[in-house]
């Protein structure tokens, strides 16, 4: 494992309005960012445009897109709790980031498949309970009529 700040990882910008930005890349919410975990980074599912309260992490060809996005969605929360001013972040601080990554390349698809897959059995397992919250209420609902 090794500490790279996250300039040398890729290119860092704030988005850019009416730029298409290549699927894969890290999104981290700049602006009205108070909500870390739910949404505060997220991975680029297709090229698209992004909105502009976002800064983007393209990562040079020498990493896994998805496995950068992992690492620093691991590493975000802290950094948010240490760098947040109100509800923004500032991007001259995003630029600060540092995190740890594994330098193989190999290793990092690997890392990024397993991750990727528990992501999908989570989301199936959210979705299963909040069907069977559905089926409760309804026959809560009949029992009492």
């Amino acid at each position: 494992m090794k500490k790279i700040k996250i300039t040398d990882i890729g290119i860092v910008e704030r988005a850019v309005k009416n730029k298409i930005y290549p699927k894969h890349s890290t999104l981290v919410k700049l602006s009205a960012s108070d909500d870390t975990s739910k949404g505060g980074v997220q991975l680029l599912q297709k090229d698209s445009e992004v909105e502009q309260r976002f800064a983007v992490i393209i990562p040079y060809s020498e990493f896994d897109k998805r496995y950068i996005y992992f690492a620093i969605f691991n590493y975000f929360d802290e950094f948010f709790h240490k760098y947040n001013t109100g509800i923004n972040l500032q991007f001259n601080n995003l630029i600060e980031m540092e995190i740890e990554i594994c330098e193989d390349k190999n290793e990092q698809i690997r890392i990024a498949d397993v991750l990727e897959e528990n992501e999908k059995l989570i989301e199936l397992e959210s979705m299963y309970i909040e069907t069977f919250k559905k089926v409760k209420e309804y026959f809560l609902d009949k029992m009492f009529i």
